[in-house]
């Protein structure tokens, strides 16, 4: 009788010990999944942060912001302004590119003088230059007549400057991307989303049917 109940506590104790031994296996098993992932995520991470330590330049490419033109914006349009104290009171800013003596207001979204007829203009997903990494986009025209305010972009090179005046700061820029689009009523704008940035289009020099466009990053802002 000893001998029967020593046996079947032993087989007792090794049904349990395997029992054991089978739940450790299952839950190994069923975390595998979940460390694999976890693992292709955390090198995947690690690599796209040293692909762009070593190719900086390519972080633009993460940032595509399609943006929609006014209709008339892809052509060269002569016009009279009617640049009166009337028009100036609706300015919220100014935009000045030293190289080329530009100096010229915008109006507010929504004012009627946010319009590619009557000024520089800014467009839709664009933000004003005080929003943290923001874009502030402005278009214009080109070519002859005295709407023709972005007639001597082409003049620009990497490195020169455009200043954004609003709200009483003075947001300086420096041009770090040139490049040029088909017209097709839209823009695709490349920009770092880590910048704040300026973003200026408009109908590419002595072309009918391209336009450029120039990226800006913020390079200093200070009261004025």
């Amino acid at each position: 009788m000893q001998r029967n109940a020593h046996s079947d506590l032993k087989k007792r104790s090794q049904y349990i010990y395997i029992g054991f031994l089978c739940v450790i296996v299952a839950f190994f098993i069923g975390t595998l999944d979940y460390w694999d992932t976890k693992k292709i995520n955390v090198w995947e991470t690690l690599n796209t942060k040293l692909f762009f330590q070593q190719h900086p330049e390519d972080k633009k490419v993460l940032d595509e912001q399609l943006v929609q033109l006014p209709e008339d914006a892809n052509e060269n349009t002569e016009g009279n302004t009617n640049s009166s104290q009337a028009q100036a009171d609706y300015y919220v800013g100014m935009l000045e590119i030293p190289k080329i003596n530009l100096k010229q207001g915008f109006a507010a979204f929504g004012s009627p003088y946010n319009d590619i007829d009557k000024n520089v203009t800014i467009l839709p997903t664009s933000v004003y230059p005080d929003v943290e990494l923001g874009n502030f986009i402005l278009a214009g025209h080109s070519g002859q007549g005295s709407l023709a305010f972005f007639n001597d972009l082409y003049k620009l090179r990497k490195g020169d400057q455009a200043i954004v005046y609003y709200k009483n700061v003075k947001y300086t820029y420096e041009i770090v991307d040139i490049y040029q689009q088909q017209k097709t009523g839209v823009i695709s704008v490349y920009r770092d989303y880590t910048k704040n940035t300026l973003t200026l289009v408009t109908c590419t020099n002595n072309t009918n049917d391209e336009q450029t466009v120039y990226i800006a990053n913020l390079v200093n802002k200070q009261a004025y």
